[in-house]
């Protein structure tokens, strides 16, 4: 990761003010760096799930087509596919450095309205699932894999929950919400 790269070159001699000052002046919040919104995590059952960019990057390069596992991503929003399916926002996020490292989310607006533009800043967990080929009834992801799943569970489903987060705003569990309450 860029950020532990120009760290180890600092070899410890960087204070404080200077990590600040790359982490802004490279145009990304505190956020990229892993840390989560305030008050809302992302599970695998019991388990909390960090965000790791770096390893839904590995899982798109590596793995084949269709592998499917949770995710946790930061990114901004590069663009809005619009609705697909009747019911279902398509954005894409930029995940990465490289071009090719963007993931389109797949939002169902069953669990609530949402407004996404690009630049927006995004964290999103969900269903990773590889999609750079087309499978049976599913096309391929014009960005190579896409992120679904990003809601609440309802009725007798077992299912782990997901969301989206747009500029600390909560989407996917009913209205869209501030962290602090709703908007």
């Amino acid at each position: 990761m860029f950020f532990r790269a120009a760290w180890l070159r600092c070899r410890g001699l960087c204070g404080t003010f200077a990590v600040v000052a790359l982490i802004f002046g490279a145009g990304l919040s505190p956020s990229a760096l892993g840390q989560s919104f305030p008050n809302q995590h992302c599970y695998s059952g019991s388990d909390i799930i960090e965000i790791d960019n770096e390893q839904v990057v590995f899982w798109k390069k590596a793995e084949k087509n269709q592998f499917r596992a949770r995710a946790h991503v930061y990114g901004k929003v590069s663009r809005v596919f619009g609705v697909r399916g009747g019911d279902h926002v398509h954005f894409e996020i930029q995940i990465g450095p490289a071009t090719r490292d963007v993931l389109e989310v797949v939002y169902n607006t069953e669990f609530g309205r949402i407004q996404v533009a690009p630049g927006m800043d995004a964290q999103v967990c969900g269903d990773f699932i590889n999609a750079f080929e087309r499978n049976g009834y599913y096309s391929a992801s014009p960005s190579g894999a896409i992120i679904h799943w990003v809601h609440e569970r309802r009725g007798a489903s077992t299912h782990d929950e997901g969301f989206v987060i747009l500029e600390d705003h909560l989407f996917g569990h009913g209205p869209a919400k501030d962290l602090d309450g709703p908007i």
